[in-house]
């Protein structure tokens, strides 16, 4: 699941800001990474709703379970967020000062995206597993990251990041090493399964999300993994994916790379949470402006259920401005959109603006 959305920043040497997420292609070849910063120290909203979203479906998790709640397996991709990260430092994009704050950051709020899931999950007697496929790999026993440590444990010699030798080639020689350990030193059944990536003649991929000389492939392919690594462990028992529609690539990489190996599975995609017209992106995970209104909204249930996009009224309350829905969203959600829009105007006399 990914989280944090716009709320980790990295600030280039012009002072530019970018998400979190950029990739080196979507840089101009003198532009690096100086610095991260965390815009805002509490819950961004898009985590709030990932949380709201999540505690919905208990009760439908209890009844998939036939009277009995599941395991549930969250995948809090700090491993691989910091993969993303190490992809720029290699590709002479980041400082080291920049990765190793943007670590920090990374680590930090998984533990108190961790706890919280912790807290619920004990309430309602659920059984939480958050390791993930690239979490060994990355990081140490305590879930902390140690460059030298993960280096060593692939064979690659520190020194090549202290000779100037950090560009394309360290960040695909980097990446190599990685698919041996993960294809013959992680543990079973994950070690299978990378491996059997590695050996298999895949060209339906795009965005080169099969390829091994980049760290970024590992990023992508973790969740399908996770997926099919409890598919394989559970055996005959039948499991459950939930994700936001935005991650719907999991569902089709593991149809196209595992479905005929280990079998079907079934996907459950709740809708993006909330459209504006006030963000590049129309979605929440990328929103920007009126966050702490935003957040006080969903802290008093106005908007409750992000798979049902209940905050597809436009957040810039001031104009009043509706986001237009395409046909298909506005003839699923048209009476509730309706009776939310009113909620939206009507609180919006008791929001305070900060």
């Amino acid at each position: 699941m990914c989280m944090h959305g716009s709320n980790i920043k990295l600030v280039d040497n012009f002072g530019q800001e970018h998400l979190m997420t950029v990739t080196p292609k979507n840089l101009s070849k003198d532009q690096v990474i100086v610095e991260a910063i965390e815009k805002h120290h509490h819950l961004y909203p898009y985590e709030r709703m990932t949380y709201k979203t999540f505690e919905s479906m208990i009760p439908l998790f209890y009844i998939l379970g036939k009277g009995r709640m599941p395991t549930i397996y969250f995948q809090l991709p700090t491993a691989e967020y910091i993969i993303h990260a190490l992809d720029l430092l290699l590709s002479g994009h980041m400082t080291m000062n920049a990765f190793n704050q943007n670590v920090n950051y990374v680590i930090k709020r998984t533990k108190v995206h961790r706890q919280w899931l912790s807290n619920l999950c004990s309430q309602h007697n659920i059984q939480l597993v958050t390791e993930t496929p690239m979490q060994r790999l990355v990081l140490q026993d305590d879930d902390s990251f140690c460059l030298q440590s993960f280096l060593n444990r692939i064979q690659v010699p520190i020194d090549l990041l202290k000779t100037n030798q950090v560009n394309v080639d360290l960040s695909a020689y980097v990446a190599q090493q990685c698919w041996i350990w993960l294809s013959h030193l992680q543990t079973q059944p994950l070690r299978s399964i990378w491996k059997f990536i590695k050996d298999k003649d895949v060209n339906f991929m795009q965005e080169n999300l099969l390829d091994m000389n980049s760290l970024l492939s590992f990023k992508y392919l973790s969740y399908t993994v996770q997926v099919t690594a409890t598919k394989q462990t559970l055996n005959s028992e039948p499991i459950l994916m939930v994700a936001p529609f935005r991650e719907r690539q999991i569902s089709l990489s593991y149809k196209h790379l595992f479905a005929d190996k280990y079998g079907a599975i079934l996907g459950l995609h709740w809708m993006m949470p909330i459209l504006s017209n006030i963000s590049h992106n129309n979605e929440l995970y990328y929103l920007e402006d009126y966050l702490d209104p935003l957040n006080e909204l969903i802290e008093n249930d106005i908007i409750s259920h992000c798979f049902l996009e209940t905050g597809a009224a436009a957040i810039n309350i001031d104009s009043k401005y509706v986001y237009p829905y395409s046909k298909a969203k506005a003839q699923m959600l048209s009476e509730h959109r309706n009776t939310v829009e009113k909620q939206l105007i009507h609180s919006s006399n008791t929001v305070k603006y900060s």
